[in-house]
Parts: structure tokens; C-alpha cells; sequence
């Protein structure tokens, strides 16, 4: 039997998730252990089955009609995409944290360990394919 995690929810707020070919999930709030289940960290090819993408402005897009917007970027563009995964498959050895609500809350210390873990899968992955 494979060991994995299978993913029902959405993430918000994903810049650049329509040009990605990867995606990195990470909590980005204080837990509690209520929501245990729900503190997960994980990659998965972007076009994976079951991933969908409702794409969207970025909320500073006033930022060009306030004159507040800085050289180079009105050649990018920005935009942000709401990822909904609908019972999206995660094999083992792609998850990166799983059921740690005390990382959750302070992801970011742990952010090179993670950001290693992540680059491991992803080659692994690419190396398989």
C-alpha cells in the first residue's frame, strides 16, 4: 500500500500559480490542534488531476491608477489564482509536513529545511517522469 494524503480544499492568494509547473502549499497561520488535520505542507505538479485554478486580479491591481506602481512591473502583469483541490492524490514522499500544527504557525524558520525537502521531491519527481 502506498503511504499519501488525499487534499480537499483550496488555497488562496497563489501569485504566479497559473505559470508555475510545480506548486508548494504551505500554512501560513497559527493552528490550533483542532485543526491538526488541516496543517499540511505539500508539492504537486501543477496540472495535476483534480487541481483547479479560478484566476483573479491580484488585490494591489489599483496600484497603476494611483501612480503607485514601480518601473518594470507593468510588463509582468500580476495576477493570483484561488487553488481548489478536489480529492487531489499526494504521494508520500511529496508531503512535507503533515498534521505539525506547531510548524504552521512559524513556517518560516523552518523555511530552508522545507524549501529542500520541497526541491528533493520535485527532482525526484522529474527524474521519474
Amino acid at each position: 500500500m502506498t503511504r499519501a494524503i488525499v487534499v480537499r480544499g483550496a488555497k488562496a492568494h497563489q501569485t504566479g500559480a497559473v505559470n508555475s509547473h510545480w506548486i508548494l502549499v504551505m500554512p501560513t497561520i497559527a493552528m490550533s490542534k483542532e485543526d491538526a488535520d488541516y496543517a499540511v505542507s505539500f508539492v504537486c505538479p501543477a496540472d495535476e488531476k483534480g487541481v483547479y485554478y479560478i484566476y483573479g486580479r491580484q488585490s494591489s491591481d489599483t496600484r497603476k491608477m494611483e501612480g503607485h506602481y514601480r518601473c518594470g512591473e507593468c510588463s509582468v502583469g500580476g495576477h493570483e489564482a484561488l487553488m481548489v483541490f478536489d480529492n487531489v492524490f499526494i504521494p508520500w514522499e511529496n508531503v512535507l509536513m503533515c498534521g505539525n500544527m506547531n510548524s504552521a504557525a512559524c513556517w518560516w524558520n523552518d523555511l530552508p529545511a522545507i524549501t529542500a525537502r520541497a526541491t528533493a521531491a520535485v527532482k525526484s519527481a522529474l527524474a521519474t517522469s
